[in-house]
């Protein structure tokens, strides 16, 4: 008698708790939205757009946001708002039990900024290109040159990855720098440069942030050996004569270290 009492209690406190936890969503999903509010990762960089920019895009864009129910509200919709802004890696909408709408944004981090043939972007590890901002800038390696590549469309218009994966386009010399700048990304090497140049001759050249030198690079391919041969001639070779030594470091060809003299013509 006593098992079937405490059975009984047992089954009474669960279907009160779960009638509590049923009565509390739909009080809260025919609630009205208490609020907004958008946090960004800005991945380390510089602000790019701020959380006030990408609410007042949400108003305009969601009419009545702050006057739906809960329940009609529709995060997807919202966070597919907030990825029209070129800024925008990622973003995330959900409600909160509070009845609050918290956006979680991942803004762009840019890998190079471009000056190509009268224009000014950024770029991304994704390829993706993306305008100068008026909110800030982000300290990141310098590309331009003497670009020979014409390109059809508006850069806002262009992935660079795309295009890198095409082998009909992987050796446009905006495309050969956008795969160094990423490389250098991915290799934790970036912050060690200051400038990537595509010369006259199409070849990639880098400027570093320390010496007094230019290292020529070549085409974009083969980074993984050029880089290591690069290494060790810093690690083994210019500890020998000093920093100043050369104007020019290349690891263009295949097996070599090709080093320039500064009094050499």
């Amino acid at each position: 008698m006593k098992r079937k009492k405490k059975i009984l209690i047992y089954s009474l406190s669960v279907f009160f708790t779960v009638a509590v936890i049923v009565v509390a969503n739909v009080m809260r999903s025919t609630s009205v939205v208490k609020g907004l509010t958008v946090n960004i990762d800005y991945q380390g960089c510089e602000p790019l757009v701020t959380s006030d920019e990408l609410s007042q895009l949400i108003y305009s864009e969601y009419e009545g946001v702050l006057s739906k129910r809960v329940m009609d509200v529709k995060s997807r919709e919202i966070a597919r708002i907030v990825r029209h802004n070129c800024y925008v890696e990622e973003a995330r909408a959900s409600v909160s039990v509070g009845g609050n709408i918290e956006v979680n944004v991942l803004q762009r981090r840019p890998i190079v900024r471009i000056f190509y043939n009268g224009t000014e972007f950024y770029a991304d590890h994704t390829g993706t290109c993306f305008p100068p901002s008026k909110v800030g800038e982000c300290d990141v390696l310098v590309g331009s040159g003497d670009f020979k590549t014409r390109m059809k469309r508006s850069f806002a218009e262009v992935n660079l990855r795309q295009l890198a994966d095409s082998a009909a386009s992987a050796r446009y010399d905006i495309v050969s720098l956008w795969r160094l700048a990423d490389y250098l990304d991915r290799q934790d090497f970036s912050p060690l440069y200051d400038q990537v140049y595509v010369s006259e001759k199409g070849d990639l050249l880098l400027i570093p942030r320390i010496g007094n030198h230019e290292v020529e690079i070549g085409s974009a391919d083969d980074l993984d050996d050029k880089f290591h041969r690069l290494k060790l001639f810093y690690a083994q070779g210019l500890p020998r004569v000093g920093d100043n030594a050369y104007k020019r470091v290349s690891v263009k060809y295949a097996g070599q270290v090709v080093c320039t003299r500064r009094n050499d013509k």
